[in-house]
């Protein structure tokens, strides 16, 4: 009971902190705001400022979720044999889509294309062998879990007509 307090208490201390800093930085941009367009850079660090706020409360708030949620699915692992399927099913789909199906390779993409597509002297924007894999792996993943989606949809209706 005295960990959830501290932790109650840190959280709000944390909270109160990060209200402080954004309304400052807001005050500090409206008092430095004018219409110069020019005058921008006179705002960026304060607006730099409650991006960083931005992002570090949300790097604070998916902790926490996601160690709330690991907490709870471990203190009551008996009732959630359903999830621990559901995760590793999801983990299956995830490997089989970037291990197996995603090329890793643009030389391997310009072979499938026939010689046609890729021309390994080209830039192409900045693609690279990880861009390919993340954006072809991403795909497959889609692609599996909506055919799931989709025949799980058609098995449960199915089963509804034959009862």
């Amino acid at each position: 009971m005295e960990a959830a307090k501290g932790i109650n208490i840190g959280a709000n201390v944390v909270k109160f902190a990060f209200a402080v800093v954004g309304v400052i930085l807001a005050a500090l941009i409206m008092f430095k705001w004018d219409d110069k367009v020019e005058n921008v850079s006179d705002i960026m660090p304060y607006l730099d400022g409650i991006m960083w706020m931005c992002w570090i409360a949300l790097g604070i708030c998916a902790a926490v979720a996601i160690l709330f949620g690991i907490f709870q699915f471990i203190s009551n692992i008996k009732n959630n044999k359903g999830g621990l399927i559901g995760i590793l099913a999801f983990a299956g789909v995830i490997a089989v889509s970037f291990g197996v199906l995603a090329k890793t390779n643009l030389l391997d993409y310009r072979d499938y294309r026939g010689d046609k597509f890729l021309d390994p002297k080209v830039d192409y924007n900045g693609l690279t062998d990880v861009g390919l894999t993340v954006s072809e792996g991403g795909l497959y993943a889609v692609y599996i879990l909506v055919a799931i989606a989709v025949l799980t949809a058609v098995v449960a209706e199915v089963s509804k007509l034959v009862k």
